[in-house]
């Protein structure tokens, strides 16, 4: 027997390797907070009205 016949072959990359670099997953954590704080600060500004003041959020509808 030849001893390339007896050494087991190992893949270069495995499915560890190749699922994530380092940081990648604190990256996208990052890039969906600042995505929802974007979301609270649109809602919040949406709220107010052009002097500065809290409007309601459900206004009563007249009857």
């Amino acid at each position: 027997m030849l001893p390339s016949e007896t050494m087991i072959w190992q893949p270069e990359f495995t499915d560890k390797t190749l699922s994530r670099k380092p940081g990648a997953v604190q990256l996208l954590d990052k890039i969906i907070t600042i995505h929802r704080v974007k979301q609270v600060v649109t809602a919040s500004l949406k709220l107010r009205d052009y002097d500065g003041q809290v409007a309601e959020a459900m206004p009563m509808i007249p009857k």
